[in-house]
C-alpha cells in the first residue's frame, strides 16, 4: 500500500480517498496495511507536495484509530488481534501529536 500512495502522490493525486479506502474495506488486511502505512509515515516516510499535507489531515482524524480498534476487536486471531491493537494504539499517539502540532482534521467522514 505504501508504493500506491507514493505512486499517486508522485501523480499529484491526492490521496485522501485512497486513504479513506482503508476504512470501507471488511477484514484484515486493509487494517494491516494501514498499520504498516502509519509505522512507514511515522518513521520519517514523506510524501510529495499536498499528499504529505493530506495525509497528516486524515491521520489526525479518528478514522485510523478506529478502523485499526475495530479490527483488533473482531480478530479472531490473537496475535493478529494484539499487532492490530498496537498499531490502534501507535496511531492514537501519531494523532495526538499532530493535534498537538495544530494539524486540523479532514472535515470529510473517513477522510
Amino acid at each position: 500500500m505504501r508504493d500506491l500512495l507514493d505512486a499517486v502522490a508522485e501523480l499529484g493525486v491526492d490521496v485522501g480517498p485512497y486513504l479513506a479506502g482503508f476504512a470501507g474495506v471488511p477484514g484484515e488486511a486493509a487494517p494491516r496495511h494501514l498499520a504498516d502505512v502509519i509505522s512507514h509515515w511515522a518513521s520519517g516516510s514523506y510524501l510529495r507536495d499536498g499528499a504529505e499535507e493530506s495525509m497528516r489531515r486524515w491521520l489526525a482524524g479518528p478514522t485510523p484509530v478506529d478502523v485499526l480498534r475495530a479490527a483488533a476487536g473482531a480478530s479472531a486471531d490473537p496475535e493478529v488481534a494484539t499487532e492490530l491493537a498496537d498499531a490502534a494504539e501507535h496511531a492514537r499517539l501519531v494523532r495526538a501529536s499532530l493535534l498537538e502540532e495544530g494539524v486540523l482534521p479532514d472535515a470529510v467522514p473517513g477522510r
